[in-house]
């Protein structure tokens, strides 16, 4: 069914790129959006074992689709925003939780998804004032992922560029915000976050 999958989301990402064949409406992005999400919505529990049932390229097609969007349909996207924010908290919980079976090849497999993740990230700041109060909750899902264990040391290194990229969507109001929702537990780890963070808008990253 990946295979399949793939194939179909390759599709529909073309005729994305190319709306001059086919104009998209609200009601469509938000179906596409909650079909995307399908797909990872076994991640949504942090508390529990997570197992993918999703190979390398379902995800990489899955990012392409939410990319695309994000640059041809950015005002149809505003209108469903709890689904696009359900859609990408899925595919984040993904490659920080995902579990590596095959030691080498899936190390491989998962950076490359995350740098795939990292290019979504990218074009999110040019919507901020849109999606700032939505894209907070990814960042609490990461604490709470700190917080709970469930990410590797190796792999937290690879996620903290996108990372970095949804706080400096955020304004004072929503790191207030974050700030007073994150348990006790997680208080040090969001700290830390900041630092890194902070460490490098001084390098001249952001």
């Amino acid at each position: 069914w990946c295979t399949q999958v793939t194939t179909t989301l390759s599709c529909l990402k073309t005729l994305i790129n190319n709306n001059d064949i086919l104009s998209l409406k609200g009601s469509h992005i938000a179906n596409i959006f909650a079909t995307v999400g399908c797909i990872y919505q076994h991640s949504d529990a942090l508390t529990t074992e997570y197992k993918s049932i999703a190979d390398e390229n379902v995800y990489l097609s899955s990012c392409g689709i939410i990319k695309a969007l994000l640059k041809h349909y950015s005002k149809h996207l505003y209108g469903c925003t709890p689904s696009f924010t359900c859609t990408l908290r899925s595919l984040f919980k993904h490659v920080m939780m995902c579990n590596c079976e095959n030691e080498k090849k899936d190390k491989v497999a998962i950076k490359q998804q995350i740098q795939e993740f990292t290019k979504i990230c990218e074009l999110i700041p040019e919507h901020k004032d849109i999606l700032k109060k939505h894209i907070m909750f990814l960042v609490l899902d990461y604490v709470d992922a700190l917080t709970l264990g469930k990410i590797q040391i190796r792999r937290k290194a690879d996620l903290e560029p996108s990372v970095f990229l949804l706080l400096h969507t955020l304004s004072i109001y929503e790191n207030q915000q974050l700030n007073s929702m994150v348990h006790s537990t997680g208080k040090p780890f969001l700290q830390a976050i900041y630092k890194g963070f902070q460490k490098h808008q001084y390098q001249g990253q952001f």
